[in-house]
């Protein structure tokens, strides 16, 4: 399951039931799903216990925790290492005020 966009839905976003096993979740974005945007019922050695794989999802609310990553809401701004020096600037020659 790859590239799949799950908003606001009434349950849960992406949902894997405890059935599935070997499945690939990549590459999804879940946002805004009113119990969970992100959830894996089954069992075994994948992805945070699960028996699936879970690379690259995005949903800010998951179970187990660790399948889904938050959403990054606002990006970080950039910091700014050096400070310049202003230099002043130059008054306006006006030829009417000698």
């Amino acid at each position: 399951m790859r590239g799949n966009l799950t908003v606001r839905n009434v349950l849960v976003g992406v949902h894997a039931w405890p059935q599935t096993d070997d499945v690939v979740f990549a590459h999804n974005l879940a946002l805004g799903n009113r119990v969970l945007d992100c959830e894996d019922e089954s069992v075994g050695d994948g992805t945070a216990g699960t028996d699936n794989t879970w690379r690259r999802n995005v949903g800010d609310r998951d179970a187990p925790g660790g399948i889904c990553h938050p959403h990054r809401h606002d990006k970080p701004k950039p910091k700014h290492k050096k400070r310049h020096k202003h230099k002043p600037k130059p008054k306006p020659c006006y030829p009417w005020r000698n």
